[in-house]
């Protein structure tokens, strides 16, 4: 590479520092450190250096469940050290919410750190031992073109919700699912009628999309597969993007929840909104209780007609178990709701994990309509409510757009 040259323009910049290379930087390696990750371009893997491995362990150590105080600024900085190692640990950030939350109760500069704290520094734990088992793989935490897509609904009686899986060979599989709410459950929704009960609709509606993506995992092989859920509900749509949310509340265990989930079945789920009146598939699997099972079918059938049957698919009685301790916020054990084995799941229907999405997703805009209070913004419109979903390529409109970024042009020598 040429040096820089009196003459050049100042927008040229030095192609190469010879100090970093005569440091390695420039050699090729299929292992190496970058920004402080250890990147394997064999495996397709990111790890943490054994550095901040040790640290991460270290950190536990110095936090047995005899310790039941700590000072604020010490758990302020382990909270802070923790978060920088998300990437490494993908199900990492949903056992964030206790440990935030309990920084609004400070005495004296100093945190509590009750039985429940320990518990989920015990999934953090657990964490840390399924790291050393195996590191994780690049996808998943890397967006990849959806390998599934589906929508979820919760209502007082029971959740639901509607899944589409694109086969090799070019066919779509749509899978259904339901489950019922106990009254246990029922009876402590926060309404008008009962306002002080502890769960919310939007407990619910996230407990929704949790069981979704439990349902899929056990129909197909979703390890390294971006896997898209609709939800209507803000709340829920909004926690789950963020993996964590300041509150004791069931949101907190049906986050831990979630986390272990997805690191252990590996896949990297992606949430969107959908309109409330678009999604009247999943709709009618949270609400028909009225209707037995093969009615159901016989419902989607004749209502929602796909080129391939729908399938009823059941969600596992240790995942409704556990959703339902969530709810009451109690923590199972992560063995109790992970018992099936990778692996052992059949083959899965999955095309090429490359694969572009446009084959059975067609790319098309969300319609809009210009609302009654329109002014001259061209921004300012609504989604049409009469457009309902009922098929892959109409759920396709709300997902969120898979592109490869362009690379960048700067002046190199």
């Amino acid at each position: 590479f040429r040096p820089l040259d009196p003459s050049d323009p100042d927008s040229r910049q030095e192609p190469i520092s010879v100090k970093k290379l005569l440091k390695g930087d420039g050699s090729w390696q299929t292992t190496k450190t970058l920004l402080g990750w250890v990147i394997n371009s064999v495996e397709s893997t990111l790890q943490l250096p054994p550095r901040r491995l040790l640290r991460l362990i270290t950190i536990l150590d110095e936090l047995p469940r005899s310790k039941t105080r700590i000072a604020t600024r010490r758990w302020q900085q382990i909270v802070g050290e923790l978060r920088s190692m998300v990437l490494a640990l993908p199900g990492l950030r949903g056992l964030f919410s206790l440990f935030q939350e309990t920084l609004r109760h400070e005495t004296k500069r100093r945190v509590r750190l009750t039985p429940h704290m320990h518990d989920f520094l015990d999934d953090l734990r657990w964490l840390v031992r399924d790291l050393h088992a195996r590191p994780t793989r690049l996808r998943e935490i890397i967006d990849t073109a959806p390998g599934a897509i589906g929508a979820s609904d919760a209502a007082a009686s029971g959740m639901g919700g509607v899944l589409f899986i694109p086969a090799r060979d070019g066919t779509i599989t749509p899978l259904l699912w339901r489950s019922p709410f106990p009254r246990v459950i029922q009876k402590d929704l926060v309404s008008t009628a009962n306002p002080t009960g502890t769960t919310t609709n939007s407990d619910l509606e996230l407990a929704g999309t949790i069981a979704q993506h439990d349902v899929l995992v056990q129909h197909v092989d979703c390890r390294e597969r971006t896997i898209c859920t609709l939800t209507d509900n803000t709340p829920a749509l909004a926690w789950q993007s963020k993996g964590s949310t300041t509150t004791r509340g069931p949101p907190a265990y049906l986050l831990r929840l979630q986390a272990i989930h997805q690191r252990h079945y590996r896949y990297l789920p992606r949430l969107a909104h959908i309109p409330g009146d678009a999604n009247v598939m999943a709709d009618d699997c949270s609400r028909l209780w009225g209707l037995s099972d093969s009615e159901l079918l016989t419902h989607f059938r004749h209502h929602y007609p796909q080129t391939e049957p729908w399938q009823l698919c059941p969600l596992r009685p240790a995942m409704a178990s556990s959703l339902i301790s969530a709810l009451r916020r109690q923590r199972p054990a992560p063995a109790s709701l992970l018992a099936t084995v990778i692996g052992a799941i059949k083959p899965g229907t999955f095309g090429p994990a490359s694969a572009d999405p446009s084959a059975w997703i067609p790319r098309c805009e969300t319609s809009q309509t210009r609302c009654t209070s329109f002014r001259s913004s061209p921004p300012a419109s609504a989604t049409d409510g009469s457009l309902q979903v009922v098929s892959p390529s109409s759920m396709a409109r709300f997902l969120p757009r898979f592109a490869t970024l362009a690379r960048r042009s700067p002046i190199w020598g």
